[in-house]
């Protein structure tokens, strides 16, 4: 063989045998293989796999959040309005089997005669458990979460898992759901989820699940029929025209569903038989709210200003799919009427809105290949919303809260008011009062027969006021009743009927 043969077959041979090593002390007979020096082992950090369970902790984490928010604003005597009492009073009747007759909205008042949302009866075995207002903002809490599921399940599914997380986390701060959970309680807290499961449904092709959805959201409020269930319809046959037989039927159900809940059962159900937000204000029941047409073109720097904020929420995503055109029915009712509170940021307005945005800016992502940019892009916006309308703005102390001696005064009242009687309170106070008792409206003072007690927050009035000029007004409300002052205390006065 030749000495290049030779070099040729030793540099196709293994490393091993290339460049042995002599063992110590030999002559060049004993020879052992190269070896290299052993490595460190890296120490191996353990992993959580957390799969499926993934969106129901981020849930649990909002449901933590915004009950802590609910129920901090609640025991502080923050309610903004009645709603929260009325609520509560609705499902004490249901939990007694009672129909729910709301004193504190008008003596003898059927809520079902304003609103159709015969779905409140299913937080009535809880409240029976625990008689409290709170049972209401702690299941209020639960549903909003509960709505983050599927939308974090469908975000994961189609843009994979840490943009699912991210779309997940930024729906839950979103404004419309926590200006929601930061306005007591309302109806629509069954409206998020229901929703987003029926959205998930459809793209998802589970038709099954989109019914049960749609049925849900016809016993929650009577317009969803045309403004939702109308809508999902027509898309679910848009998506699959072959099978219109089985699809067309949904959306004739809701135009039907909200025609039967407003023409005939709403009307029943009131003392005066009006549908009160087709009317104009003075009536019993009435929402004060004048729907017409016309009132679209009313305010229009407000309604834009609201339309910039919805589609900065997903920025500006969902108006790349179809599905954004869903939210055009609720948006044009909200905005033909006369409540200026139904185009602004406030309250619970906006709650139905968040999961069609944001599976609509999904399913815009999903078939695109710019959602490495746009997720973080809707990052970026929900948190430059977090001050003003986020939840650091909802944990801050606000400014009308009242002291701590107001605070135990105000419970030192509430507790008072013995299980059962009939008193007459304001809202700071009427919701609690709600929960035990046989609760009035002071705004209501055409009650009849006069109520027990009067708990009043006087330092709510308009001007300063004794308890004995407490006893002169309770008295010219009720002319044929006499009252007397139980307790003072910085001051909130409890009266009775000796």
């Amino acid at each position: 063989m030749t000495v290049l043969g030779t070099l040729r077959t030793v540099s196709t041979l293994p490393q091993a045998a290339v460049a042995p090593e002599r063992l110590p002390g030999s002559r060049g007979g004993a020879r052992r293989p190269f070896r290299q020096p052993p490595t460190p082992a890296r120490r191996q950090l353990p992993i959580i796999h957390i799969g499926g369970l993934g969106p129901y902790l981020l849930a649990a984490i909002f449901a933590t959040l915004y009950a802590a928010d609910s129920v901090r604003r609640y025991l502080e005597f923050r309610t903004e309005s009645w709603d929260l009492a009325l609520f509560t009073e609705a499902v004490k009747q249901y939990a007694h089997l009672h129909a729910p007759i709301v004193d504190a909205r008008a003596p003898g008042f059927d809520l079902l005669g304003e609103h159709f949302h015969p779905i409140l009866a299913l937080l009535a075995p809880f409240f029976a458990i625990e008689p409290s207002p709170i049972t209401l903002l702690v299941a209020q809490a639960l549903l909003f979460a509960v709505s983050i599921v599927p939308v974090t399940s469908l975000a994961r599914e189609r843009l994979g898992n840490w943009p699912g997380y991210v779309m997940g986390a930024a729906y839950g701060m979103s404004f419309g759901i926590v200006q929601a959970v930061d306005f007591d309680f309302h109806e629509l807290a069954f409206a998020a989820p229901l929703i987003a499961l029926a959205l998930q449904a459809l793209l998802r092709d589970q038709s099954k699940l989109l019914v049960v959805a749609c049925i849900g959201l016809l016993c929650t409020k009577e317009e969803f029929g045309v403004t939702v269930v109308l809508p999902l319809g027509i898309a679910w046959f848009l998506r699959d025209r072959a099978s219109w037989r089985r699809h067309l039927p949904l959306a004739a159900a809701g135009v039907a569903a909200s025609a039967l809940q407003i023409l005939w059962l709403i009307p029943a159900l009131n003392p005066n038989h009006v549908y009160g937000f087709l009317t104009n204000a003075g009536a019993t029941g009435s929402a004060g709210n004048d729907e017409s047409l016309g009132q679209l073109f009313t305010d229009l720097g407000g309604k834009l200003h609201l339309l910039l904020l919805l589609g900065l929420v997903t920025a500006f995503t969902a108006l790349l799919s179809p599905l954004v055109l869903l939210a055009i029915p609720d948006l044009l009712m909200r905005f033909a009427s006369s409540n200026t509170f139904y185009w602004g940021t406030l309250y619970h307005y906006d709650s139905v809105l968040m999961p069609i945005l944001f599976i609509a800016a999904i399913d815009a992502l999903a078939r695109r290949r710019f959602k490495l940019i746009a997720v973080p892009a809707i990052a970026l916006a929900g948190l430059s919303m977090q001050s003003a309308y986020g939840l650091p703005q909802a944990f801050s102390q606000q400014q009308y809260a009242p002291s701590p001696l107001h605070i135990q005064a105000l419970r030192a009242a509430v507790h008072e008011i013995p299980p059962g009687a009939t008193v007459e309170s304001g809202i700071s106070t009427l919701a609690p009062l709600a929960a035990k008792a046989d609760a009035f409206w002071l705004g209501n003072t055409s009650v009849d027969p006069a109520p027990e007690y009067i708990v009043y927050d006087t330092l709510t009035a308009a001007e300063p006021l004794t308890p004995a000029r407490m006893v002169q007004l309770a008295e010219a409300w009720h002319p044929l009743a006499v009252y007397e002052l139980v307790s003072s205390q910085d001051g909130v006065d409890v009266l009775r009927m000796p």
